[in-house]
């Protein structure tokens, strides 16, 4: 068996093909009054994988990067989670769709007040760059499976849909 620690996705990679455009224009025109406006309480990360991966869902957090003029600093936020969701998988035309597991987060109870005062904290400083980024550990894995295939959807504000940040993401697993 096999035990995999994923990083499921970073903006810095915009010339992957699985970061959509829409979210490196969305997330590339945020800035700190965006960040400001954000009610942490609403922030919430969902994250689909393919069959036979399981996530640990204890194991998964929000990261933040923020570079400023003194540096890049990076901040986690543990996410609970909120539901667990078994697609199964389905014949169609051209070719079966693998059965998955639907995972939806939110900001942990510490982590919302941690984010609150990050967000008093930079109110008075000049960020110039953020990064988010869902780190999700998988649990173990047969021998045979060398790769994953996941999609990360973040939503910032209940008054937005999520988006994705990586979508069918194919990730080779190495021992």
């Amino acid at each position: 068996m096999k035990k995999v620690l994923l990083t499921v996705l970073s903006i810095l990679i915009s010339s992957c093909s699985s970061v959509p455009l829409g979210t490196l224009a969305k997330l590339g025109t945020f800035d700190q009054q965006d960040f400001l406006a954000l009610a942490p309480t609403e922030i919430s990360a969902r994250i689909q994988l393919e069959e036979p991966a399981k996530l640990m869902v204890d194991r998964t957090d929000l990261a933040l990067k923020i570079d400023t003029n003194k540096g890049a600093t990076t901040y986690q936020f543990p996410l609970d989670l909120l539901s667990e969701t078994v697609i199964p998988s389905r014949e169609s035309l051209f070719s079966p769709t693998p059965g998955q597991t639907e995972y939806t987060f939110k900001l942990a109870d510490d982590a919302v007040s941690n984010f609150q005062h990050l967000q008093d904290t930079l109110a008075h400083q000049a960020p110039e760059r953020f990064d988010f980024t869902v780190n999700a550990d998988v649990g173990d894995l047969p021998d045979s499976v060398s790769t994953v295939t996941l999609t990360v959807l973040l939503k910032l504000s209940d008054r937005e849909t999520y988006f994705p940040l990586l979508e069918d993401a194919e990730v080779d697993i190495h021992p």
